[in-house]
């Protein structure tokens, strides 16, 4: 199961920092902001959500990040 880490992990800053997402056996990764949930289809193509390239730089002063990963095996993080 791929496995998503934040850098820098989740906390309170001064200023919002841009936040880089890692997962090491994943092939792809996608992100939502606020309550949405992200969600690949059964062929590993994500229907809600935008794939990862580059750290998130956020605009709000309370930010959730929710991400999903997916393996080449098919395997979707939780």
């Amino acid at each position: 199961i791929p496995q998503v880490a934040f850098d820098p992990p989740a906390g309170e800053f001064g200023s919002m920092p841009a936040v880089a997402l890692k997962a090491g056996n994943a092939q792809r990764i996608i992100y939502t902001l606020g309550e949405a949930a992200p969600v690949f289809d059964a062929e590993g193509k994500p229907t809600v959500g935008d794939a990862y390239s580059q750290a998130i730089k956020p605009t709000a002063s309370t930010l959730r990040i929710n991400v999903r990963a997916i393996s080449a095996a098919g395997v979707v993080s939780t």
